[in-house]
């Protein structure tokens, strides 16, 4: 067995190999039921789900390249649902298989609650979509959601050893928002725009053959980043030396927004380590006006 929660590991398996792995809680007894979440980042950053039955679980078919890996399970007699960090580890192209266990491990969580409201009105906000995630927020992380109740209150699930997290709020009839807060705040108070302004986030996939590395344009606020795909849908055109330039419109809340471009140590290092500032971008949205925010190529 190895790694710890976070870890990174090199796992030399075949192109096509797989990796074999358990899911624990915090007493380190195995979790006979959860739901693994894995992204593989350098493939477009989507997450696949599958839930797991048994003592062990084993991944085959994967592609060369960085995969993350998470859990979550609700423990019989709990509605809590635990969570664990996720692991990041990569398929080499070897021709030798690994014969390395991930442990996951599941941490203990607890109920971190809010209320939304209207901030003309000061009324309730009642169906919006809360979901919680983390400053270290990869693709693929183990969200928590919630839906505000009749009197705008919400609830979502918090590791204990988690002392930030990041909540982002959207519609219906509002506009898109998201911030940070300390976990110490229960009984946050949110008051939501009425009406927001247009954020357009301009995300260019350099032609084949073209630069270098990979990089990831994420939305940056209070320690928190968001993909913009998170705020609404895109459109993609083609540029005339065939860049794709895909952009994602959203009726986000007023105030200053930034979009920042990392690099694999960015994207891992974050939050102690930050983009620089020519990696950035930012703006500030008015109602009913158009920010357009574009990542440095």
């Amino acid at each position: 067995d190895c790694c710890k929660d976070g870890d990174f590991v090199e796992v030399k398996v075949p192109d096509t190999g797989g990796i074999v792995g358990r899911v624990v809680d915090s007493r380190g007894d195995v979790v006979p039921s959860a739901i693994l979440r894995m992204t593989r980042q350098s493939g477009g950053g989507e997450a696949q789900s599958l839930m797991v039955n048994g003592a062990h679980f084993e991944l085959t078919g994967l592609a060369a390249g960085q995969h993350w890996i998470s859990a979550e399970a609700t423990l019989p007699g709990s509605d809590v649902v635990l969570q664990s960090e996720e692991v990041s580890f990569r398929v080499g192209p070897d021709e030798e298989s690994s014969s390395t266990t991930l442990t996951i491990r599941l941490r203990d969580a607890e109920k971190f609650s809010g209320r939304v409201i209207s901030r003309s009105t000061g009324g309730p906000l009642t169906g919006v979509r809360v979901d919680r995630f983390f400053p270290s927020v990869r693709a693929g992380t183990s969200p928590s959601v919630s839906t505000t109740d009749s009197d705008g209150r919400f609830s979502v699930d918090v590791p204990l050893d988690e002392p930030h997290l990041c909540l982002l709020f959207q519609g219906p009839g509002v506009p898109s928002f998201f911030l940070g807060v300390d976990r110490s705040e229960p009984g946050l108070l949110v008051p939501l725009d009425d009406v927001g302004g247009v954020l357009q986030v301009e995300v260019r996939t350099r032609a084949e053959g073209g630069g270098s590395g990979i990089s990831w344009p994420l939305l940056v606020r209070d320690n928190c980043r968001v993909m913009p795909m998170q705020l609404g849908p895109s459109t993609d055109r083609t540029t005339s030396d065939g860049e794709i330039v895909r952009t994602f419109t959203a009726i986000v809340g007023s105030g200053p927004w930034n979009l920042c471009v990392f690099d694999e140590a960015g994207l891992l290092g974050w939050p102690s380590r930050r983009p620089e500032a020519a990696s950035c971008r930012d703006g500030v949205v008015a109602p009913g006006r158009t920010l357009h925010l574009s990542g440095p190529s």
